[in-house]
């Protein structure tokens, strides 16, 4: 599947790190909890799974995989 507007091929990760769209959702959430989430699936997973104290993160990034997902 390639990109609409520029005509890039698309993959989960253009998805969810690469897009414009996505990186500046990241950017955000980023801000938000003080510090970065990452820029690929291995270390947001990692935080994720190993950081159970995290739970706004948690359901941060649960969410916007979701919304991703919806699209």
């Amino acid at each position: 599947m390639h990109h609409v507007y520029l005509y890039e091929k698309e993959s989960v990760h253009h998805l969810f790190f690469d897009c414009v769209v996505a990186r500046s959702i990241w950017s955000g959430i980023s801000e938000v909890l003080g510090f970065s989430i990452g820029c690929n699936f291995g270390p947001s997973a990692v935080f994720w799974l190993s950081n159970i104290k995290n739970l706004v993160t948690n359901m941060a990034t649960s969410a916007v995989e979701s919304l991703e997902a919806e699209k």
